[in-house]
C-alpha cells in the first residue's frame, strides 16, 4: 500500500494539477451533498450543507487564474517568459535585512 500514495511535491504537471484539482470539487462537492441528505434535528443544517455545496464550486474556479503559479520551476519559468516576453535571468533576490532597515528609518 505504501508504494501507492501520492506524493505532493510530484504533481507538478499541468494535466496532474487539473486531475488533481477536479477530483478535489467533485469529492467535496459530493461529500456537501451528501450531508445535505442527512436527517438532523435542526434543518438549517441541512441548508447549509447545501448552500455549501453550491459556493464550493466558485471557490474552486477561482484556483484555475492561478494555476500557473502552482507549476513547477520548468513549467513555470517558461510561462512567465512568455507572459512577460522578457528575460528574467537578471533579477537578483530581495535582501529582507536592507529593507527591514529602510522601512525602521522611516
Amino acid at each position: 500500500m505504501a508504494e501507492n500514495q501520492i506524493n505532493p511535491e510530484k504533481v507538478t504537471k499541468p494535466f496532474q494539477l487539473l486531475a488533481t484539482w477536479l477530483l478535489g470539487l467533485i469529492s467535496l462537492t459530493g461529500l456537501l451533498i451528501w450531508a445535505s441528505m442527512g436527517n438532523y434535528e435542526t434543518k438549517w443544517i441541512n441548508c447549509f450543507y447545501a448552500i455549501s455545496a453550491v459556493a464550493i464550486i466558485p471557490l474552486f474556479l477561482l484556483q484555475t487564474v492561478f494555476r500557473p503559479e502552482m507549476q513547477e520551476d520548468k513549467y513555470y519559468n517558461p510561462y512567465l517568459l512568455n507572459k512577460y516576453n522578457k528575460d528574467l535571468s537578471n533579477i537578483k533576490p530581495i535582501d529582507l535585512n536592507e529593507v527591514l532597515k529602510e522601512w525602521k528609518k522611516k
